[in-house]
């Protein structure tokens, strides 16, 4: 298996799928379709929360074990069990499909974060704005398949979206539902 030229490492709290197209967009890619595709893993699979880590390490030069952790899903008991950093979640409290984000943590810490995965999650916790599930210049629903992390498939740079602050009763909740990254090695 060929590996990439370009072979990051997953911040700890680090959505998988925003952790790919990163990976993609640092590769030149247009689409984390192409990283897919080196790493054999069918698009049925992309969008679950069996996205296979292994197939994904195994082009990035890594030990599975450095993207076990932000994997959605482990092996626990002989069955697998559904996560998020770490910590046990229904399958529905993923947003795997539509991603949703804060561009001002893009811009500040270069990734997406994890958090930002859960259906539940209405605002960001660090900047208290509602978070961006649509494009402002062409008014379609965000995509995992865009040519990076602060740009929509039409190209407009979603760095640039201002963002109306959420409602009191929105950021509570999400601060409570924040996942603790694990100790850094």
């Amino acid at each position: 298996m060929d590996l990439l030229v370009c072979t990051p490492t997953p911040h700890a709290t680090e959505s998988l799928l925003g952790f790919v197209l990163r990976t993609s967009d640092e590769n030149g890619y247009e689409t984390p379709w192409h990283v897919f595709d080196v790493a054999g893993i069918t698009p049925d699979t992309m969008r679950t929360v069996g996205l296979d880590v292994v197939k994904l390490a195994a082009i990035l030069g890594k030990d599975p074990e450095q993207l076990q952790h932000n994997a959605y899903s482990h092996e626990s008991a002989g069955h697998s069990v559904v996560t998020l950093l770490g910590k046990t979640i229904r399958p529905k409290q993923l947003r795997l499909a539509r991603p949703q984000l804060c561009p001002q943590c893009i811009v500040e810490k270069g990734f997406i974060e994890a958090h930002f995965d859960l259906t539940d999650f209405i605002a960001c916790p660090d900047h208290g704005c509602s978070l961006l599930t649509t494009c402002p210049a062409c008014d379609r629903p965000l995509t995992w398949f865009r040519p990076g992390l602060p740009e929509c498939r039409c190209g407009h740079a979603l760095r640039t979206a201002t963002l109306p602050r959420a409602p009191d009763s929105g950021a509570r909740p999400v601060a409570a539902l924040t996942p603790v990254a694990p100790p850094e090695p």
